[in-house]
């Protein structure tokens, strides 16, 4: 079941991020206008890059069921690491043009 909140994406399935299991999350995502999903499950909390049977990449944070009340939270928490790593990536990119 995917559940559109806003502009993000919530997907409270079992499985792995891998591609088999989150089929409808993957479809839903190459269609997506942003590169951020949420996937709800009993697993830890954890923020990874991954890519689409198509081959788009996107970010998806696996938050654990128990965090589910502080969704906002997390997602706002994901977008700045996020912008975090963005800004280092263009500083090292800068760097490495001097």
């Amino acid at each position: 079941m995917e559940i559109n909140a806003g502009s993000k994406t919530a997907d409270p399935a079992g499985g792995q991020a891998s591609g088999k299991t989150l089929r409808s999350l993957h479809q839903f995502m190459d269609q997506s206008p942003h590169p951020y999903a949420v996937r709800l499950y009993s697993g830890k909390l954890e923020l990874m890059e991954t890519q689409t049977i198509e081959g788009r990449r996107y970010w998806l944070l696996n938050l654990p069921y128990f965090l589910a009340g502080r969704l906002n939270d997390y997602v706002g928490w994901m977008v700045e690491q996020l912008a975090d790593k963005r800004n280092l990536s263009i500083i090292q990119t800068l760097q490495e043009k001097l």
